[in-house]
């Protein structure tokens, strides 16, 4: 092998291991946002139980609900946007 592909092969090496780096990244993104959906998820079943016995904090729950779903949407919306990037989405 010339020095030209020696070279070449040694960026693509590079390039390969920053691949890697970004989409393990992105992997442990979506973990967290999984687990935030989880957390979601049973602060709305306790939320709505709360609603449902007449509680005064229903009207608090819900816009705190709504926030946090409108929160979740934009972090995920970031996601999706990254992977789209690496044509994981298409």
């Amino acid at each position: 092998m010339d020095d030209n592909m020696r070279i070449e092969i040694s960026q693509l090496r590079r390039d390969i291991l920053g691949l890697r780096s970004e989409v393990s990244g992105i992997k442990n993104d979506i973990t967290s946002l999984k687990g935030y959906v989880l957390r979601l998820d049973s602060k709305i079943d306790k939320d709505l139980k709360k609603i449902c016995i007449g509680d005064r904090d229903g009207i608090e729950s819900i816009e705190r609900l709504t926030k946090e779903v409108k929160e979740l949407n934009r972090k995920m919306e970031r996601e999706i946007n990254k992977l789209e990037r690496f044509g994981g989405i298409k």
